[in-house]
């Protein structure tokens, strides 16, 4: 008698444990195809895109509902999960700076927009005792010293958002945006 109810026991186990196994085999089956974001700095993420447009994308992580933009001047490469490859243009390149050696890889740029997407750090003024005559030198001056000042804070990258050149004996100055 014991015998009997061990093995229906036993039975009833067996099935269970097939039934689950058979149910994980299917489950794992029905991979989840997502598409991937390459990044510049290298990170790469598979999200589910909901909107893209000609600078920018939208998406959600896999699970959440909360929807996600990105400029796409901050991307490489998508790779939807069709399998199709977007590359994504990079007509500005905002270099990695990690020492203020690197001062002359800084980029600087009168247009805003090519920053988009990038974060800001802060706004500085520069000047020079440069003039008169001497423009181009004063132009070169303030250039070198936006670009020294940005590497000092690590930002690979100026927005000039004013230069003015002075003819008298009052200095020259430029204003610049650090982004990284």
């Amino acid at each position: 008698m014991v015998h009997v109810l061990f093995y229906k026991n036993m039975k009833k186990e067996i099935v269970l444990f097939a039934a689950l196994t058979a149910y994980c085999a299917v489950y794992a089956q029905e991979e989840v195809k997502l598409d991937s974001v390459f990044y510049n700095n290298g990170k790469v993420e598979a999200v589910n895109l909901t909107k893209n447009s000609s600078d920018r994308i939208e998406f959600s992580y896999p699970g959440e509902t909360l929807v996600n933009e990105v400029y796409k001047n901050q991307l490489i490469m998508i790779k939807y999960r069709s399998g199709r490859i977007e590359q994504c243009e990079q007509s500005f390149y905002v270099p990695r700076i990690t020492s203020p050696s690197q001062w002359e890889q800084v980029v600087l740029t009168i247009d805003e927009d090519d920053l988009k997407g990038r974060v800001k750090i802060e706004t500085i003024k520069v000047k020079s005792m440069h003039g008169g005559v001497m423009e181009t030198a004063t132009r070169n001056d303030l250039e070198k010293k936006l670009k020294k000042e940005a590497a000092k804070k690590g930002c690979g990258a100026v927005y000039v958002k004013e230069m003015k050149m002075s003819r008298t004996a009052q200095p020259s100055y430029a204003i610049g945006v650090l982004y990284k």
